[in-house]
């Protein structure tokens, strides 16, 4: 006679006809999520490279490194950003908020000026900013407009002068 107990683990327990038992203890499977989960060590690596990196150019590095998904697949983008959501790590675009910098709409309220503005004044070279996303947006330095005008901190008119009026 065989018996199965499933509990926090599987028991099978046969008993034979001279009364003797034997007893297997076996750990229980894992379900299809966990199956699927990236490894630990994985994780680990990715959240070091969200400290300097977007989804994409983690999946690049995943890949070229070797590594792969819990599906013993390559990375992508997406795959980098869901396992980025099931593990709770931070992305790169919140881990560089956390460190101060500014979306170019607050960047822009800061300095009294619009989104396109602060957006032109970085390509133009007056505002240091950071490439945060696959989306090419940018976050944008808080202290970057200090020093432009003779070491003079930057106030509405002198950036009205600097760029010509446009605000």
């Amino acid at each position: 006679m065989i018996s199965l107990v499933k509990k926090e683990q599987i028991i099978a327990q046969t008993r034979y006809r001279g009364g003797k038992t034997t007893t297997l203890k076996l750990p229980l499977p894992l379900n299809a999520c966990q199956g699927l989960k990236t490894p630990q060590h994985v994780l680990t690596k990715m959240n070091e490279l969200f400290n300097k990196y977007t989804d994409s150019h983690v999946a690049d590095k995943l890949n070229r490194q070797g590594l792969k998904s819990g599906a013993g697949n390559d990375f992508s983008a997406d795959s980098v950003r869901w396992a980025r959501y099931s593990a709770g790590l931070k992305s790169f675009v919140d881990r560089l908020k956390e460190s101060g910098l500014l979306t170019s709409k607050q960047m822009g309220i800061q300095l009294g000026v619009s989104e396109s503005t602060v957006i032109s004044w970085r390509k133009k070279g007056l505002l240091q900013g950071r490439r945060c996303n696959d989306k090419n947006q940018w976050l944008y330095f808080p202290d970057s407009m200090e020093n432009i005008n003779g070491n003079q901190p930057m106030n509405k008119k002198s950036l009205d002068r600097t760029v010509g009026g446009a605000v």
